[in-house]
């Protein structure tokens, strides 16, 4: 009896390491969309953080409520102050406006807009942790044995956990039960208010037959993608493919691994060889990183620092989230587009911790690690986005090194 209790603690003890840690690990899957088989897997079963893929249940539970009369596409959301302060990727939505259920659809396939998911979240459910309670029991009546939802965006949230195959699970179910809606996964850009706001998913166009569905990145998860392609087999039936690639390292090697995947088992089916590898970016070192998804202060900003030497406390203004600019502080109606650089480091893991400990200890904001070059030298900044103005002074003056490194970036919304 005392080993069957031993045993079942260090189960438990494990599960939650696993749910709660900061560490990335891989995982994937590949089946097939109409019968479910499994046809490649590793680890597809571990525990991890699902960032944007979040959003896939989201959507599902907007097309439910499409099909059944709840919805229309011309139904205009509320926008409350939740919603709006959001931490970027956002489409900028401001309290007390509305935005259509198709904008929201859009925004959420292209953008991966937090703001936008929080909305519809809200609408359908009341408030967000409800609609996230409404998320976890679908998941549940799906076969989705090991996901728990705690928000609509997949913002950081150490309880929110999934693995590669309930991904599958439930990315395989949108399509089945979804034929017509699945179609919005195939967006690859839209406009809102004078923005171009393009799909994370940088494989759509380049994969023979890919034609969704989603990508995602917060720290503590990696770089994820789901994707699902489909191929015309010699008895001019077509056969589609799911694959859902959890934990990459970055997002390059993320879209390499899920094109392998892919192509791998098409072959395998005898549906042809479509060489890609050139439409793909090959070198991720020479490359800017691409952080864009899922509440990023900017796509890996290359740093800018002022030449003369300021006050730390003089803001760097930042256009969330394009690149840095070499404007001034200008008052932002947000009060949660600041961010902070608390210092440079020479490797990615020092960077990780300094800002793991600023961020415990400010019990705000999201991670981001953006790797700078100075010619052939690179180094990480530890940057924390999604703050108050506050909140950004008390980090430089409490944790930043005693080198007087730290740097506030300012939003401009």
């Amino acid at each position: 009896m005392r080993c069957l209790k031993l045993s079942i603690f260090l189960l438990v003890l494990s599960y939650f390491n696993n749910a709660v840690g900061l560490t990335p690990q891989y995982s994937a899957i590949v089946i097939e969309a109409i019968s479910g088989r499994v046809l490649e897997q590793e680890d597809a079963d571990r525990v991890c953080h699902p960032a944007s893929l979040t959003k896939i249940m989201t959507l599902y539970i907007v097309f439910e409520a499409l099909r059944e009369g709840r919805l229309s596409m011309n139904t205009q959301v509320p926008v409350s102050t939740h919603a709006a302060r959001q931490a970027p990727s956002k489409l900028g939505l401001r309290a007390g406006e509305s935005i259509s259920v198709a904008t929201i659809i859009k925004g959420l396939v292209t953008k991966s807009a937090n703001d936008a998911s929080a909305a519809i979240a809200e609408y359908l459910g009341g408030s967000e942790s409800n609609f996230a309670h409404m998320m976890t029991r679908k998941a549940k009546s799906l076969g989705m044995h090991h996901t728990v939802f705690k928000n609509a965006s997949g913002l950081p949230n150490p309880y929110q956990v999934t693995t590669a195959r309930d991904m599958a699970t439930l990315s395989r179910a949108l399509y089945l039960h979804f034929p017509k809606d699945y179609r919005h996964f195939r967006l690859q850009s839209f406009h809102h208010r004078g923005h171009i706001h393009r799909n994370h998913n940088h494989l759509l166009g380049k994969v023979p037959g890919l034609d969704g569905i989603k990508t995602g990145w917060v720290a503590a998860s990696g770089f994820n993608l789901a994707a699902s392609a489909v191929r015309m087999g010699s008895n001019n039936k077509p056969k589609r493919l799911i694959t859902v690639v959890l934990g990459g390292p970055n997002r390059y090697w993320r879209d390499r691994r899920v094109v392998s995947l892919l192509e791998t088992n098409f072959q395998r089916l005898g549906l042809g060889n479509h060489p890609i590898e050139n439409e793909i970016e090959q070198d991720a070192e020479k490359a800017e990183a691409d952080h864009e998804e899922d509440g990023i202060v900017s796509a890996f900003l290359k740093e800018e620092m002022p030449k003369k030497k300021t006050n730390s406390l003089q803001p760097i203004q930042i256009n969330w989230p394009l690149r840095q600019t070499n404007s001034r502080h200008k008052n932002s109606s947000s009060k949660d587009v600041w961010g902070v650089q608390l210092g440079t480091y020479k490797s990615l893991k020092e960077a990780r911790i300094k800002a793991g400990k600023t961020l415990t200890a400010l019990k705000s904001g999201e991670v981001s690690i953006p790797r700078l070059s100075k010619g052939k030298k690179s180094s990480y900044g530890a940057r924390i986005f999604g703050l108050t103005k506050e909140e950004a002074e008390i980090a430089c003056k409490k944790y930043a090194p005693k080198e007087n490194t730290c740097r506030i970036l300012a939003g401009d919304k």
